[in-house]
């Protein structure tokens, strides 16, 4: 159980209290090169200020308890706060908040911190590109941002001193913004203004309108899992298939894997959905030969409609 794992806490810039990562340690022997860290990034449409790192404490809980052989590939767990846009539903005071403690978060605040938390990490646990990296929802957009280079930044470059991961899994992910409003409805759009503006903004940010390759920020040596549950309410089917499709006209590596159990939150909160595609990612990698490199990445700039009743908005 997470609980046995030695855990701390850390923050990775001095804006903001949201700025922090959670670590839990399986092996904390330095020397050794051939495990991965598991890197998680919450959901929570990029404002719920309810869900923060601890939430991947389930996932931990289902992937510790287990008696799959995949644990022994595991070097650490880690979980990243980022910082958050406004909530109607929760306001703050600007008069009475702290700065540290304010939620008024704009793009790219929250892809710049995901980069932040990395490098951090990196630099505290030298374990270069030797992670998973899973988001779910709003996290599986940020993840998949980091291929986006400077193009998910506004125009800035992303640091070269940041290795990418061996593998991004996105779970129940949102990667058209646009395409989702299109097809679930207006009630969807509050939910990306407040991150970033109106839907001009919105094709530079999702990841499945991105014009340039995603194969240019990686090797072929590489994977891409994607995650989604038919039970899920809030994301539909095409969101994942459409983000596929781009995915391999890239020739990327792609995993689609559609027939996973849960809500779209019930499968964090449960952890035993996630925790079952950290085992399929890890023993794909390990299947497919994929190498462990230890170099710094650089990104070259080169019945559905039934399940959305009763949503809750909480992506």
């Amino acid at each position: 159980m997470a609980s046995s794992l030695s855990y701390a806490a850390f923050h990775y810039g001095s804006d903001s209290e949201l700025q922090r990562v959670g670590v839990w340690e399986v092996d904390t022997v330095a020397s050794e090169k051939s495990k991965y860290w598991i890197i998680y990034i919450h959901g929570g449409a990029w404002r719920d200020p309810r869900i923060d790192h601890k939430s991947f404490i389930p996932t931990i809980d289902a992937v510790i308890s287990s008696q799959d052989e995949c644990k022994s590939s595991i070097s650490g767990f880690a979980s990243v706060d980022y910082r958050l846009s406004p909530h109607p539903g929760f306001p703050q005071d600007p008069e009475g908040t702290t700065p540290r403690d304010y939620r008024n978060a704009f793009h790219p605040d929250h892809i710049k911190d995901v980069w932040s938390a990395l490098r951090s990490l990196q630099e505290r646990y030298a374990f270069g590109s030797n992670y998973v990296l899973l988001g779910h929802s709003a996290g599986a957009t940020l993840a998949l941002q980091l291929l986006m280079g400077s193009t998910a930044l506004k125009g800035s470059a992303p640091p070269a001193d940041v290795a990418l991961p061996a593998a991004i899994v996105g779970l129940e992910g949102i990667y058209d913004l646009q395409g989702l409003v299109d097809r679930l409805g207006p009630e969807y759009a509050a939910l990306f203004v407040g991150a970033f503006g109106d839907s001009s903004n919105w094709s530079d940010v999702s990841p499945m309108k991105f014009t340039k390759s995603f194969r240019s920020a990686w090797s072929e040596e590489h994977l891409v899992v994607l995650g989604w549950s038919p039970e899920d309410e809030l994301i539909d089917r095409p969101e994942i298939e459409g983000m596929q499709k781009v995915l391999e006209k890239d020739n990327v590596n792609t995993l689609a894997l559609t027939d996973l159990s849960g809500t779209h939150d019930g499968m964090w909160e449960d952890g035993r959905p996630f925790a079952q595609v950290i085992r399929k990612t890890l023993n794909h990698l390990k299947s497919s030969g994929l190498s462990i490199t230890r170099q710094s990445s650089q990104i070259f700039d080169n019945d559905e409609a039934n399940n959305r009743q009763g949503r809750q908005w909480r992506l």
